[in-house]
């Protein structure tokens, strides 16, 4: 819908799936709503999926395409984490588990900028290269687009666990640099049976 283009342009957009597929991930009924903001100049954005009675993603903000700026609130709820397998397959082989959490987005496009904590349940990965598969459940902080681990406990395939903390830093999530201290007694870094 498009109004008064000439004294006090407005737009509204409205798009409901009913059935949303990505990466062969299927996320339910989704909803997205995009609406012209005349003070601040942007768009607000209101976004979410929802399969059953659980909101697993919720994306609220404004978006200003002068400058390409962000402004956004995301909440996520137990979203399957196999959903990012495709971004991460040349790391991480086989990624699940779920993701909780919220996180502010600012920045712009080109170099947004992310801050807030997640919380990983049930998640386990393997390292083709090694031959290994670990889990872990725990929260991650996220400041300035920066993954910090505060001892977190990750276990390998036999239950010995290592304690891991460092962070995951990046270009605007771009260019991954993984700074990681491991702290263990007894653990399976390498698989060769």
């Amino acid at each position: 819908e498009v109004s008064d283009i000439y004294n006090n342009p407005g737009f509204l957009s409205e798009i409901k799936i009913d059935d949303l597929t990505l990466n062969g991930e299927n996320f339910g009924e989704s909803n997205i709503s995009a609406n012209w903001n005349n003070e601040n100049e942007a768009i607000l954005i209101n976004a979410s999926t929802q399969t059953g009675e659980i909101k697993t993603i919720h994306l609220s903000g404004l978006y200003t395409p002068r400058d390409q700026s962000l402004d956004m609130d995301l909440q996520i709820d137990r979203l399957h984490l196999r959903l990012f397998r495709r971004y991460v397959e040349n790391i991480f082989a086989d990624l699940n588990g779920l993701a909780s959490g919220k996180v502010k987005i600012d920045g712009n496009l080109k170099e947004p900028l992310l801050n807030g904590e997640m919380q990983f349940q049930k998640t386990s990965f393997g390292i083709d290269y090694l031959k290994t598969r670990y889990s872990f459940t725990s929260p991650v902080q996220i400041i300035d687009n920066v993954f910090a681990f505060n001892e977190v406990n990750i276990f390998d395939r036999l239950s010995n666990k290592a304690i891991v903390s460092g962070e995951i830093r990046n270009n605007h999530l771009r260019d991954f640099f993984f700074d990681l201290k491991i702290n263990t007694s007894n653990y399976l870094f390498l698989d060769t049976r």
